[in-house]
């Protein structure tokens, strides 16, 4: 069996609600030994929902800065992708993977998928656990590297999680092919998620 992976989800919305919450946890919520927390973007003139007692070790809000929008208005995922991870990491996650509330979860084994690739990279190059690029299997775009769960390696490595140069997912290539290139880079076998509301329709092969 693979060594457990504690996951830090962020997580972000126009307008972030408990229901939504709720719906993210509980398909999260997959099996005993699943570990993860989410890590909730709100912007920072809005008001933090306010969650039951019982949520409290799994879900942790951040006030975006005016860094994860353009002087246009204009959301960028990627700078709230890097606030977000930060914090998730200093909450000590192993490994971090941003999905928004128009993501759906269809596998139940997606925790267990992504510990075995992990492993997989591991085995296969000797490098330390968690060091490298898996990304969840996206149905609606199974030839994209979409949704690349990254470890703390590569923040304490540059710094950083996300370069500034990036707004939305041009992101995703560029962090799977970053890892590719030295074997450490994989996609889970099976589909994990779907984005409903985004990403790349039909895949890109």
């Amino acid at each position: 069996m693979s060594p457990p992976l504690s996951v830090g989800v962020l997580f972000t919305s126009k307008s972030v609600t408990c229901a939504m919450i709720k719906a993210m946890l509980d398909s999260l919520e997959c099996e005993a030994r699943t570990e993860f927390f989410l890590v909730v973007g709100i912007d920072e003139n809005a008001d933090t929902p306010s969650i039951p007692e019982e949520w409290q070790t799994k879900v942790f809000f951040c006030s975006l800065t005016h860094k994860t929008r353009t002087a246009e208005g204009i959301f960028k995922a990627c700078a709230a992708w890097d606030e977000l991870g930060v914090m998730a990491f200093q909450h000590g996650a192993d490994v971090i993977v941003f999905l928004g509330p128009d993501v759906d979860i269809l596998s139940p084994s997606w925790y267990a998928s992504l510990c075995d690739e992990f492993t997989c990279l591991q085995r296969e190059t000797n490098a330390p656990y968690t060091l490298g690029c898996v990304c969840l299997r996206d149905e609606g775009g199974p030839g994209w590297p979409s949704f690349p769960v990254i470890g703390r390696a590569h923040w304490e490595t540059f710094g950083y999680i996300v370069p500034s140069c990036f707004i939305n997912q041009d992101f995703d290539p560029f962090i799977y092919r970053l890892y590719a290139d030295v074997g450490l880079a994989r996609t889970t076998k099976t589909f994990c998620v779907h984005n409903t509301g985004g990403g790349v329709a039909g895949g890109l092969y």
